[in-house]
């Protein structure tokens, strides 16, 4: 199940890429209205030209998140040693409560690079 999670992570990531940053001044015929690039294309639904420059940055950066999140999985460590993935996974909504805010609690919790 794990190599199909990261196989959808990274089609999905390399997806956006690819729209983003290969394609975003060519034309498609993905593309809504007239509009044979991506400036055209947020023109024609009436959104202003720096709109889809917030969208770009969101898109591009949640997408190497997505791509490096691949990379990390099963990596995850907190600074105290626990790793999110050894912990036993709750069995009703109302036991997660004490997960989320130890996490929530501690902001050092964060992927480690190192293994």
């Amino acid at each position: 199940m794990t190599w199909l999670l990261i196989s959808c992570q990274l089609v999905i990531g390399l997806g956006l890429l690819n729209v983003w940053l290969l394609r975003g001044k060519k034309a498609t015929p993905c593309r809504g209205g007239d509009a044979q690039n991506m400036r055209e294309e947020f023109a024609a639904y009436g959104l202003p030209p720096w709109f889809m420059w917030v969208i770009g940055i969101v898109k591009v950066t949640l997408a190497i998140l997505l791509i490096a999140s691949a990379e990390w999985r099963g990596r995850g460590t907190c600074v105290g040693g626990e790793s999110a993935y050894d912990m036993d996974p709750p069995q009703t909504f109302h036991s997660t409560t004490p997960l989320l805010c130890k996490f929530s609690s501690s902001p050092s919790c964060i992927p480690s690079l190192t293994s």
